[in-house]
């Protein structure tokens, strides 16, 4: 019977550092899980902050070209309007003075000379 209890707490010991092993190995897959799901939390939260810097700067970015777009307006009608309070002559009307002034880079005194004999030339035609 002694023999039979030897083998049976054998077992038993076999048994229980079985389970502990187990255990063990159970714990470090919990373990590695634990941290992965950790850095998993840490990328989203810094993709969260990245995104919330990203949106910011498209505001701004938006600001920044709305004031552009209202600032080209204003030059563009400044100077159309500079085009268009050259003096009229020779029969010229406003509407002519600004059709010119689409396609005129510089105001020169020169060029509306020429543009006034060019408009001569047409009319004589």
């Amino acid at each position: 019977i002694k023999v039979l209890d030897i083998d049976t707490t054998r077992n038993a010991l076999v048994l229980a550092h079985q389970a502990f092993a187990v255990g063990s190995s159970t714990l470090q897959t919990l373990q590695e899980h634990g941290d992965r799901l950790q850095n998993a939390e840490d990328n989203f939260r810094g993709a969260t902050s990245a995104n919330d810097h990203a949106a910011q700067k498209l505001e701004e970015l938006k600001k920044r070209d709305d004031v552009r777009a209202v600032k080209w307006h204003v030059w563009k009608e400044t100077h159309i309007h500079a085009f268009a309070s050259v003096p009229l002559c020779r029969g010229a009307t406003e509407l002519d003075v600004l059709a010119r002034a689409k396609y005129q880079f510089e105001e020169d005194s020169d060029d509306e000379e020429l543009e006034n004999v060019i408009d001569g030339n047409i009319e004589e035609l």
